[in-house]
């Protein structure tokens, strides 16, 4: 909630002040507090009776009296008690009655603000007020100058409109409202750095919370939400595999870093060409499927509309869809002699497939 509304409004928001800022959501303390006013705490089953009726424990934050050690070690564990509680009652809910409801629950229990989330505003700008203020512009710059640096009238819409460029559907989604959330998640953070763009780190924060809470759920569903489950389908190296595979990323992706294109490249030959599992991608591979999702998820509406929906179905459809490869497999330098995928040209496939977007001269 907090990185897309962020997002939203184009904020420049950096890991740092993401992280901080959720955490002022995410405090034991106030999701306690909020479910002990709700209909949370009356609902739970204690083995221990004493935990219910804490003596000096009053109906706000941080309640929790400076009395004796035991007491304040009972509280603490009421507190943690509740706060887990409450998460799963909200979990319980998105999971039975859908994504809606769930943002509902949270807007009634005031874990989140009730006003959504603000109007969608393209990011090709060199930034915000912050980021414009750190160019240490001289004193006497002309004010045209300064808000053209703070709204440029060139963005990815406009881009995208004046040269007529359709953006070809992925992974099953067709962009309609802000098809310029796709070329910002294929936007490494190596273009960002030599032009006045955003690169697709900010819509990764939000993919990756929307994947891993999809993923939660749709494991749930099938009675095997365990946490080896769960990385198996959120790890890098899954969905380094779901970028090539699937959403043939390695052509789509916008990179200035020569050492990144040819990883990239070589990891393509390699997961196409070799019969044995490859070594996890590169990184930016991954990133690129978490970004989509952001930007699926944003241009679909968010919360407020069909993101979650839309979400959903695109990670059913190519996340899940992808047959799982062993992440643990024996590396290349030591599979013996004879073994699968040895022979002549070091395990080489005699007949390889094509791959998409890579020529037969490319090195």
């Amino acid at each position: 909630y907090v990185w897309a509304e962020q997002f939203d409004e184009g904020d420049a928001a950096l890991e740092g002040k993401l992280t901080e800022e959720r955490q002022v959501y995410l405090v034991r303390d106030r999701v306690a507090h909020r479910g002990l006013l709700s209909a949370v705490s009356p609902a739970i089953q204690w083995r221990d009776k004493q935990f219910y009726s804490l003596p000096g424990y009053q109906r706000a934050e941080g309640a929790a009296q400076q009395a004796e050690v035991s007491e304040r070690d009972r509280a603490m564990s009421f507190l943690n008690a509740l706060r887990t509680s409450t998460t799963s009652v909200v979990g319980v809910v998105f999971g039975e009655a859908g994504w809606r409801a769930g943002m509902n629950l949270l807007r009634h229990l005031e874990l989140i603000n009730s006003d959504g989330v603000g109007q969608l505003v393209p990011h090709s700008a060199v930034g915000g007020q912050a980021e414009v203020e750190a160019m240490r512009l001289p004193l006497d710059i002309p004010v045209m100058v300064k808000n053209y640096l703070l709204r440029p009238p060139v963005t990815y819409d406009t881009l995208l409109v004046a040269g007529g460029l359709n953006v070809p559907p992925i992974g099953g989604y067709e962009f309609r409202r802000h098809p310029w959330l796709l070329m910002e998640a294929f936007t490494h953070a190596s273009v960002a750095a030599v032009s006045p763009s955003y690169s697709n780190e900010r819509l990764e924060w939000i993919g990756d919370a929307v994947l891993g809470a999809v993923v939660w759920s749709l494991l749930y569903e099938q009675g095997r939400a365990t946490p080896s489950a769960f990385i198996d389908y959120t790890c890098n190296f899954h969905l380094s595999r779901v970028a090539v595979l699937q959403l043939e990323a390695h052509t789509r992706i916008n990179v200035l870093s020569v050492p990144l294109q040819s990883a990239i490249g070589r990891y393509v030959r390699e997961l196409y060409h070799d019969e044995q599992p490859v070594p996890k991608g590169p990184k930016a591979l991954a990133d690129c499927v978490e970004a989509v999702i952001g930007a699926i998820w944003s241009d679909a509406g968010g919360s407020a509309g069909d993101g979650w929906d839309a979400a959903e179905k695109f990670i059913k459809d190519n996340v899940f869809s992808l047959e799982l490869a062993d992440r643990r497999a024996m590396p290349r330098s030591d599979r013996k002699d004879g073994g699968p995928g040895s022979g002549p040209g070091g395990g080489r496939r005699k007949r390889r497939r094509r791959i998409p977007g890579l020529q037969a001269d490319d090195t």
